[in-house]
């Protein structure tokens, strides 16, 4: 099982980090903390942790005597996560597989995921195994994308490549972008388990200091990239044309292009 694509590995990592991370991660990562309100020596789990984006957030956020379980299925991402936060006592780093969570139940009193529920391959199973592992009352907070209407800079990004490959095209981000039907996710949610369920949309602006940046993120920091390689195709060339289709609806230096988040809270009875 697997709670991210594969292809997470080389030189993805830090390219999603540095291009990625600033342009669409971090301003929502940012407002993780504010939609968790978390007591005195919470315990706090974070799922799909990636490069430690949302886990830095964390940390910030976290009141006395609290602690914090970062995972995520890729050794590689995690090691750009740790090297970028550096040595904290509060947070332990560890890969585990969000469709069976290492942890006894009612282990933590706070789940939470970034963008990573889309790549589970049994969503329903992954949000249960979220459940199980809080304490009554605990509550989980996880977030996806809205639809590609809402996020263009994808669409053009997807429009770009599949016009390369039109009789083979990539499917990749259909995934993290197919999880938008509000009630879709409540219902799904609420059949994991859990009550006081809430889907709120979150816009915002993504800016990237270069279209190019912004690019190369999507075409060598992203699982679009393994698709491409094995096609043999030109990622730089592809980057570039992929930068000149942003720059022409989003401007350059800086990029600005529409996003739009949904965050899921919830929470385990008792």
């Amino acid at each position: 099982m697997s709670d991210q694509p594969i292809g997470f590995d080389g030189e993805i990592p830090r390219i999603y980090d540095r291009c990625l991370g600033p342009f669409i991660f971090e301003p929502n990562a940012a407002d993780v903390p504010p939609r968790l309100p978390l007591a005195p020596g919470a315990r706090v789990l974070e799922i799909a942790c990636g490069t430690g984006r949302v886990t830095q957030h964390l940390l910030a956020a976290l009141p006395e005597g609290a602690t914090l379980v970062a995972t995520d299925l890729s050794a590689a991402m995690l090691a750009v996560a740790q090297e970028r936060l550096g040595a904290d006592l509060r947070v332990t780093w560890q890969e585990a597989d969000a469709l069976a969570l290492p942890f006894a139940e009612g282990s933590f009193d706070a789940v939470v995921c970034q963008f990573g529920v889309m790549f589970f391959p049994d969503k329903l199973a992954g949000l249960r195994e979220m459940h199980r592992v809080l304490t009554p009352g605990g509550r989980v907070l996880f977030s996806t994308w809205d639809a590609m209407a809402e996020n263009p800079y994808a669409a053009e990004c997807e429009r770009v490549v599949v016009a390369r490959y039109p009789d083979d095209p990539p499917t990749f981000f259909q995934v993290p972008f197919g999880m938008h039907d509000r009630a879709m996710l409540a219902q799904l949610t609420s059949d994991a388990g859990f009550i006081d369920v809430r889907v709120a949309a979150r816009a915002d602006v993504a800016e990237s200091p270069r279209a190019l940046d912004a690019a190369t993120g999507f075409v060598r920091g992203n699982a679009v990239g393994t698709f491409l390689r094995g096609k043999g195709a030109d990622l730089d060339a592809i980057a570039e044309e992929v930068a000149a289709a942003f720059r022409a609806k989003f401007g350059d230096a800086p990029m600005r292009a529409p996003m739009q988040a949904l965050f899921v809270t919830g929470r385990r009875a008792g």
